[in-house]
């Protein structure tokens, strides 16, 4: 039996990230080094008290956010995961958060981890790759997953941080369409860019105390988060099958996940949606890729900020 691996540090000359390679390749904290050698959490650190997947960053596959009831038909197959939200009745985040990685290469600055994934529950069998990288410009994610089953299957991908916030945070995107969640964290009827896309513009706007909700049309792919407390922006900016985005504030925390996603909420139950946000059906060993990038600065008084290509369209 192999030795349980311990939490791994990465190091450049401006981040810190400390990553869980057993817990799902988690990372646990990302911190931005200043020239004045202070060090600033940009994610939630998770630590002593802390629930790994309220804090820190985790991956979502091979689907992302929920699935109503954990089930769904798939080519006149019936597909199902555990129902991990059981007071919604849903299946939540995927299987690779909770299932233990190895590493395939490792360095000061560098990580590369896998999941080779075979699920007797659900059906998927697939290779879930992430390598991250750190340099003095920020850190990088990079997810790809290879369906390795003997059928075509549909898969997500995504990821969950859990970024810093003060109550004076203002966030700045731009977005064509909004869904709102019902209480099952489920998407309700579509709403335009008049009716509550309203994040954009280069100061964006403040974040509200408590908010649930998904968007589609996200362009120019950034979101920067400006936190006028600690004097920080933080820019989170993704590529690839990453096209959506989805934001959660919990009520009562100085939280906020902004989350780079490759569809919308329960599209495996919704296919008229499908155009907002579809799955990818990967045939047997077609590939799926998205990526994350996270880097601050010091923050310009909003008075003057003007962030080229954040917070409008292109």
């Amino acid at each position: 039996m192999s030795q349980p691996i311990s939490p791994i540090t990465l190091r450049s000359s401006s981040y810190v990230a400390v990553v869980d390679v057993e817990m799902g390749s988690t990372v646990l904290s990302l911190q931005w080094l200043t020239a004045d050698g202070r060090s600033h959490d940009l994610l939630v650190p998770s630590g002593p008290g802390n629930n790994a997947f309220d804090a820190g960053c985790f991956i979502m596959a091979p689907f992302t956010n929920r699935i109503a009831d954990g089930t769904f038909l798939f080519e006149g197959e019936r597909i199902s995961f555990p129902v991990n939200q059981p007071a919604q009745g849903n299946a939540i985040h995927g299987l690779a958060r909770e299932r233990p990685w190895e590493i395939v290469e490792q360095g000061p600055e560098s990580l590369t981890t896998i999941d080779r994934c075979r699920d007797d529950g659900s059906g998927y069998t697939y290779d879930l790759t992430q390598t991250i990288r750190l340099d003095h410009q920020g850190a990088s994610f990079e997810l790809s997953v290879v369906n390795c089953g003997p059928a075509p299957r549909p898969f997500g991908l995504g990821y969950h941080p859990w970024f810093v916030r003060s109550p004076a945070a203002r966030l700045a995107f731009h977005a064509e369409t909004k869904f709102r969640h019902d209480s099952r964290g489920l998407p309700e009827a579509p709403r335009g860019i008049g009716e509550g896309c309203d994040f954009a513009g280069p100061a964006g706007q403040p974040v509200p105390s408590s908010l649930h909700a998904h968007y589609a049309g996200w362009a120019p792919r950034n979101a920067e988060l400006l936190l006028p407390t600690s004097g920080l922006a933080i820019l989170m900016s993704a590529g690839g099958a990453l096209t959506n985005l989805q934001i959660y504030a919990p009520e009562g925390r100085e939280t906020i996940c902004i989350e780079p996603v490759s569809h919308i909420p329960d599209i495996h139950n919704r296919p008229e949606l499908a155009r907002y946000g579809d799955i990818t059906v990967l045939k047997p060993g077609e590939r799926l890729v998205g990526s994350m990038t996270i880097a601050a600065t010091k923050l310009t008084p909003l008075s003057t900020v003007v962030r080229e290509g954040v917070g409008k369209p292109t």
